[in-house]
Formats: structure tokens, C-alpha cells, sequence
């Protein structure tokens, strides 16, 4: 009888533990579960890509400021910032946020801003070439803002980083790249409203220009994503060379987030087409 009371003890107590500390199983199992990450299946079935919804991040800093339109995420950088959208200048006829953080707060690194024109959502009225821009001071690949892309000069890094990821009041975008390159500023990669024509020869001269060869096919049909930044490959801070030239990273929207990859092969460009700066 003492043995059998025992025995019941036990179960008791562990049941009691159980329930204490799980509070119940469906808790335990939706606590194994990261907020705000969506799990993509990848080619390699014994893998995930995990995919970010910045939502929630979204939503809090709109809260502090309603010039918050969208934000970005890039994988294996800090680039992971609210898009800031405005028509408003600043003294010098810049964009505002040129020289202003998120909270309108100067920064001299300033922030991640659109081009006027450009929008974001509703998803319906999506900008054919969503054009950001952001700071990079140094050329520093762990620096602030754009300088981040400083990344994508490393084949490894690139290989590594196939997509760029922003989240909109109603969408979540899933841009591939197809090209990072350097350019003077007379390529108009940074063309809106175009039709098919011209954002083939856009896309085709991004192409031609790109220190990667990338197997994704692109065409004047697709939806765009650019991302410009300042370079001081070919001069220094405050030169006409350095004014004149860009580094830039441009990808296609992809219709639906399936069979996302972990990494890609590239092949090195051979003759790039450079920068024209006389």
C-alpha cells in the first residue's frame, strides 16, 4: 500500500512540475516560434531560408513618425532600417531626411530615403523602379547606412546574399539581384515610369556594368529595385570623380516567395563597362 501511494506521489508531482512550468503544451510549442520570421522552403529540402517581416517594426516607428513608408532588410549587414518618404527639402533643396535620421533628428549619415515620385504601396501602385538611397561615408563595409553595400564588392558576400527584403504597409517584397555595379551618374539607372523598352535597356545596361555574371533572368517586364550610393573607388571625398560615380545593387521582384536560395554561384564579370568620369 505504501509502495502504490508512493508511486502516486510521484506522478502527482510530476504532473504538477509539467503544468508549472509548460502552463500548456499548444504555449510551449507556439514559444518555439520567432516572431516575425517566415520560414521558406529552399531548394535544398533539409533547409529553410528564414524571411523577415518587419511589420511590427514598421508599425512602431510609424507611430513616431508618419514619413515611414516602408522598411529594408538585407541579410548579413546592419542594413535593416525604416524607408523614409517626404516631399519636403531641406535648406540646401536636399531631400529632408538627407542630413536627418528616422525621428528628424540630425544625422549626418542620415537616413534611407525615396526618391520623390517613387512609392511603395498600395502594392497596386508599386513604383517599376523602387528607387532608396542612402549614406555610405567611407567605403567601410561595416560603416553606417549604405556602406553596408560595400558587402557586395566581396564575390563571397554576394554569393552568400542573392536577395533584398522590404516590407510595405500591405506587402512583404522579396527583390533577387541580378546586378552590383559601379557607374557615373549619366546612366539613368535611376529612371521612374518607364515602359518595357526602357527598362530593358536600364536593366541590360545594369547587366553589362556588373562586376558578377548572375544566372536570373530579368527582363523590361519586370518590377525593379535600386539602391544607390556614393563610392570613393575612384576618388577621393569631395572630387569630381567621387561626385560622379555611384556603387549601385539592383534586383527584380519576385512574383512569389518559393524555393528561395541560400547561395548562389557567380562568375566574375571580365569587362565590366566603367564609369565614364572626363
Amino acid at each position: 500500500m505504501k509502495k502504490i501511494l508512493l508511486n502516486l506521489s510521484v506522478v502527482f508531482i510530476s504532473l504538477a512540475f509539467f503544468f508549472l512550468f509548460t502552463d500548456n503544451p499548444q504555449k510551449l510549442k507556439d514559444e518555439t516560434v520567432t516572431d516575425n520570421i517566415i520560414a521558406v522552403e529552399v531548394e535544398n529540402k533539409n533547409n529553410v531560408t528564414d524571411i523577415p517581416d518587419k511589420r511590427l517594426d514598421l508599425d512602431k516607428m510609424k507611430e513616431v513618425n508618419l514619413d515611414v513608408a516602408g522598411w529594408i532588410y538585407i541579410p548579413g549587414t546592419s542594413i535593416n532600417y525604416a524607408i523614409m518618404k517626404t516631399d519636403k527639402v531641406d535648406s540646401k533643396g536636399q531631400n529632408f531626411y538627407f542630413r536627418k535620421d528616422e525621428k528628424k533628428n540630425p544625422a549626418f549619415e542620415g537616413s534611407i530615403w525615396c526618391d520623390k515620385g517613387v512609392n511603395l504601396s498600395p502594392f497596386l501602385k508599386l513604383s517599376d523602379n523602387l528607387i532608396l538611397h542612402g549614406h555610405n561615408l567611407d567605403d567601410n563595409p561595416e560603416g553606417k547606412r549604405f556602406a553596408q553595400l560595400v558587402k557586395f564588392q566581396d564575390k563571397k558576400f554576394a554569393e552568400q546574399t542573392p536577395y533584398i527584403f522590404i516590407t510595405t504597409e500591405d506587402k512583404q517584397l522579396i527583390y533577387e539581384i541580378y546586378a552590383v555595379f559601379f557607374t557615373d551618374t549619366n546612366f539613368e539607372y535611376y529612371s521612374l515610369g518607364m515602359d518595357e523598352i526602357k527598362r530593358s535597356q536600364v536593366i541590360q545596361g545594369a547587366i553589362a556594368r556588373s562586376e558578377y555574371i548572375y544566372n536570373v533572368d530579368v527582363s523590361g517586364k519586370d518590377y525593379i529595385i535600386t539602391l544607390s550610393t556614393c563610392t570613393y573607388k575612384f576618388g577621393k571625398y569631395g572630387s569630381e570623380a567621387q561626385s560622379k560615380t555611384r556603387f549601385v545593387i539592383q534586383g527584380k521582384l519576385l512574383d512569389t516567395p518559393k524555393n528561395l536560395k541560400t547561395n548562389i554561384f557567380l562568375e566574375m564579370n571580365p569587362s565590366p563597362v566603367k564609369p565614364v568620369l572626363k
